[in-house]
């Protein structure tokens, strides 16, 4: 018996009071290596001793969030802290991505910033190319040194796709997460064919675990193509075109979580924004908001044409003494761009105000007067408006849920729009993701390309402050009763109440711990092998 002490057996002798009292993680994580645990001990039972007061460490997370944009960044950092609000005491979390400021400031690790290279359109996007494959380039290399335990892509579709494809090749192991899906769905919708140079849905379903819609219609359309899919699959079994031998594609959930900006959005009353901006709140005078520019390239084709209708509609909204009754909020959503919009509005000679001077009006009627406002208010100035111009995007719906009648617009290169319309063929029935929601009536109006000039805005812009034919009253009474409950986070037995985010962090968690799971049962032998 000395030698089996001496051998560091003693322990297994009588195992049974100290092992029942504690459960010992493995021993990779022990806190004391092999060798100390088999050293002799002169106690007999010291080395239980030890373990029975060890208290096991916490279960470590590395999530990896991938997205682009000023709204992706938005998004990212939102899930980001709702990840963190719905942390378990027992788990550490770290979170690494490429994204914004926004991002980083909700504690997420930046490998890179992808602000600076997102576009829209065929041509825009060609002078980024070269740029975005480097800057994914050191990404992977990051990736295969420390990699992630979860990855969620948020929009962003080319970049993400392709990252989807690498991840699914070079780390097989790491579930992917896909939260706003591809826009197929848009394009397909009424049965319309998809060009196939669009058609992302077979690299989604081989690649990602989940897809998270945050439109009704966004996971309606892809739980009939995973239907589809199925059913294909199972035809091709039964006639023999496939072996049951085959490995089956992986499979790809796909659950609707409601879209998060109904939750970000804190409701605002016009006249609280207006205070807290230090703008008038006389009645005679009307506030129109210029929410134009996420992207570079929409400062050229975009602000431009917002600025010229303002201009006329400066000229138009008159009192009794000629003086102007508009003035006009333009918030800046990135820092580098407000040189350029001080140099586009002086080429209009436009007089630009402060922040700290917005309660004056302009009382020269030669002066049009631009409160040109950081990113930090832009809430602020669209909540303060009457009515809002928008490029087509999450603004659309910012502007629904505070409350604010709005003109939507989008412009790319002629040569972008040729392409789109001649070669993909890709014939878009909205893009406002107001109208998108049901894809029935147009609730806002839209000027696209050709159609978003000066004259045609300031007309619809003029029609909804004077509230023409109740055009507003109508737009605000289907934000009410159509749009936002439809965005509304659907209720769930196990999930009530909770936010679009939440629910979005919810399936993350529980696709972490399906993750882990697996991954020990395939690490550990069954009780027989061992």
């Amino acid at each position: 018996m000395t030698g089996r002490r001496r051998a560091g057996l003693v322990p297994l002798e009588r195992p049974s009071r100290y092992v029942a009292s504690f459960a010992f993680p493995p021993l990779t994580t022990h806190p004391h290596s092999r060798q100390r645990c088999l050293r002799p001990r002169r106690t007999r039972h010291s080395c239980f001793t030890l373990c029975s007061t060890h208290t096991p460490p916490p279960t470590r997370y590395r999530v990896f969030i991938s997205t682009g944009e000023v709204s992706g960044d938005m998004h990212g950092a939102h899930l980001a802290r709702s990840l963190q609000r719905t942390l378990s005491p027992s788990v550490q979390l770290l979170l690494r991505g490429v994204g914004g400021p926004q991002m980083a400031a909700a504690g997420v690790e930046l490998y890179e910033d992808t602000q600076r290279i997102s576009s829209i359109g065929v041509v825009e996007a060609l002078r980024f190319v070269l740029p975005t494959l480097l800057l994914y380039e050191r990404v992977k290399q990051r990736l295969l040194v420390d990699p992630p335990d979860a990855a969620v892509l948020i929009d962003y579709i080319g970049p993400n796709i392709a990252l989807a494809q690498w991840l699914r090749t070079h780390l097989p192991g790491v579930p992917v997460l896909y939260y706003i899906g591809p826009q197929e769905w848009v394009w397909g919708y009424g049965g319309r064919p998809v060009p196939s140079s669009l058609d992302y849905f077979p690299q989604l379903r081989a690649c990602c675990r989940c897809l998270l819609a945050v439109f009704p219609l966004e996971a309606e359309f892809y739980r009939r193509r995973l239907r589809e899919a199925e059913a294909e699959e199972e035809k091709r079994r039964l006639s023999g075109g496939r072996s049951e031998t085959d490995t089956p594609q992986q499979p790809m959930r796909v659950e609707y979580v409601g879209h998060p900006i109904v939750d970000m959005v804190t409701p605002t009353t016009r006249d609280a924004a207006r205070a807290q901006l230090g703008c008038s709140s006389d009645l005679q005078e009307y506030v129109v908001t210029l929410m134009a520019a996420s992207r570079e390239q929409e400062l050229h084709t975009i602000l431009p044409v917002m600025i010229e209708a303002a201009v006329l509609l400066h000229h138009t909204l008159r009192d009794a003494d000629g003086h102007p009754r508009v003035r006009f909020l333009l918030p800046v959503s990135r820092p580098e761009f407000r040189s350029h919009v001080q140099r586009l509005l002086r080429r209009h000679r436009i007089v630009t105000v402060s922040a700290k001077s917005l309660s004056p009006s302009p009382t020269a009627s030669s002066d049009i007067h631009f409160h040109v406002l950081p990113s930090d208010q832009a809430m602020l100035a669209l909540a303060a408006a009457d009515v809002a111009m928008c490029k087509s995007g999450t603004v659309n719906l910012e502007a629904a849920a505070l409350g604010v009648p709005q003109v939507v617009l989008y412009r790319v290169s002629a040569a972008s729009a040729w392409l789109i319309r001649r070669v993909l063929q890709v014939q878009l029935p909205y893009v406002s993701a107001v109208n998108i929601v049901h894809m029935r009536a147009a609730v806002v109006p839209e000027l696209l390309q050709e159609q978003a000039t000066p004259q045609r805005l300031f007309a619809a812009v003029h029609a909804l402050l004077k509230n023409a034919d109740g055009q507003a009253e109508r737009m605000l009474r289907a934000y009410r009763e159509q749009v936002l409950p439809a965005l509304q986070t659907p209720e769930a037995t196990d999930m009530p109440g909770r936010s679009a985010a939440e629910r979005a962090a919810h399936f993350l968690w529980r696709t972490l711990r399906d993750a882990r799971t697996a991954a020990a049962a395939i690490s550990s032998p069954p009780e027989s092998v061992r």
